[in-house]
């Protein structure tokens, strides 16, 4: 540990949520570190697909509407899934990046809004 550190200082606060989606248990856990949020969101027990999304807040600021920049960093690149963590990304209060792992089996509108009930539920930001 960092020397610096006071007793609870430096531990790192993971939240943890589970829940039924469309009949398959879902987890979410949500760790904060001082540089990024981190948001796992799994149907398969693993880590599944890391999307690193960022904010465009110059850009957002002319529409009103929050534009975020995803890059797949491991896994498969799929654009649903980049539209899945820019959604959540939408939800999330935070100017830091975010580290999406995600492996779902429904990726419908209404099964990513279940997802983003859950998530909400274990904010950590």
């Amino acid at each position: 540990m960092d020397g610096d550190c006071k007793r609870n200082d430096c531990l790192l606060k993971t939240i943890k949520e589970y829940g039924e989606i469309n009949g398959i248990h879902t987890d979410v856990a949500c760790t904060e570190f001082s540089n990024m949020i981190f948001i796992v969101v799994s149907q398969f027990e693993n880590f599944g697909t890391l999307i690193h999304v960022t904010s465009d807040a110059a850009l957002g600021e002319s529409s009103g509407v929050p534009t975020f920049t995803t890059k797949t960093l491991l896994g498969e690149e799929e654009e649903i899934l980049n539209a899945i963590a820019r959604n959540l990304a939408s939800r999330v209060t935070t100017s830091k990046p975010i580290l999406f792992a995600l492996a779902l089996q429904h990726k419908t509108p209404s099964a990513m809004k279940e997802v983003a009930e859950l998530m909400l539920k274990c904010k950590c930001w």
